[in-house]
């Protein structure tokens, strides 16, 4: 086991490096500060000398080759700043990225843990009573979590309750009349719903494919209650695949956050991507966001991993 996990941290570094060096190369074609201070100062004075402009390439180091960069970029993830944003050289990219992190990870996590709650006990419900109410509403949520894109859902329900009703708020706002619990319900609900659809689909469809099984009809036999046969028999050995979906789920939040924080004025890293990205581009930020989110998906990988073991013995590493 200790190998393994050695080997695959091994590789999540490999994948990291690869991952981050292709992106940098990619922004190096968004336009730049740099060329915004020199068109600013040709704005200004008719002309530029060749030595005030590699003056302000100097001042966001584009003097040097983009590999340079990218390694001093790397080494800056290790001196507590991550490199220092270009709009305001004096702030360091963590100190940005702490400043809002929090917001998305408040999401994240209550949206998660909603849509886990509600998927598990609905795909069982659905699978113990195919045809029935439940399975009826487990068709409903995966049709809407799978077909309709989340900014489809954010304006749905922004139309519904806030439009309409005006019983929820449609965006987050220090000054809200709101409390902060009732302004999280709409884009907690968005982002649980694109889980929750998945979650369910896979869920019930494991459950039947193990209900079946010779092992469930032995247990049944036995007399052991119907309750217990689903919880410790039927669910668990059909659990792999739902731990993987919840798994391929955590990339889909991460990435999902930059829509919905936008939609609902979320303060979180997903809404300061998109400000870093809207010309000129603000290279230092979305590499340090970015890197945050491939670290999330790697652990997440790693981790789905180790739960396997857990959950069925026979898999060895």
């Amino acid at each position: 086991m200790l190998k393994f996990v050695v080997r695959r941290a091994a590789m999540s570094i490999g994948l990291f490096l690869i991952l981050t060096f292709v992106l940098f190369l990619v922004l190096q074609l968004l336009p730049t500060y740099a060329q915004g201070d020199i068109n600013a100062y040709v704005m200004e004075y008719g002309s530029i000398t060749a030595e005030h402009k590699l003056e302000i390439y100097a001042k966001y180091e584009l003097d040097k080759p983009a590999a340079v960069r990218y390694f001093f970029w790397l080494g800056s993830l290790f001196d507590g700043t991550w490199s220092h944003t270009y709009a305001n050289m004096q702030i360091s990219v963590l100190s940005v990225i702490a400043g809002k992190i929090g917001q998305t990870l408040t999401l994240m996590s209550i949206s998660l843990a909603a849509a886990i709650v509600i998927a598990l006990p609905l795909g069982m419900m659905a699978a113990m009573k195919p045809g029935g109410i439940a399975d009826s509403v487990a068709n409903l949520l995966t049709f809407i979590g799978v077909s309709l894109p989340g900014f489809i859902v954010a304006i749905f329900l922004i139309f519904i309750f806030s439009a309409k009703l005006a019983i929820l708020p449609s965006m987050m706002v220090v000054t809200s009349k709101y409390s902060y619990a009732a302004q999280l319900i709409l884009p907690v609900t968005c982002v649980s719903i694109t889980v929750i659809g998945p979650v369910v689909k896979q869920v019930r469809g494991s459950m039947l494919d193990v209900m079946n099984a010779e092992y469930i009809k032995t247990a049944r036999s036995k007399g052991i209650p119907e309750r217990r046969v689903i919880v410790r028999h039927v669910f668990r050995n059909s659990a792999i695949p739902v731990v993987t979906q919840i798994g391929l789920a955590m990339p889909m939040l991460v990435g999902g956050s930059v829509i919905v924080e936008q939609i609902f004025t979320i303060n979180g890293i997903g809404r300061a991507l998109i400000a870093a990205i809207n010309a000129p581009a603000d290279v230092p930020v979305i590499m340090g966001i970015v890197a945050i989110q491939v670290i999330v998906v790697l652990f997440v990988n790693l981790a789905l991993d180790l739960i396997y073991t857990v959950l069925d013995p026979r898999v060895v590493y």
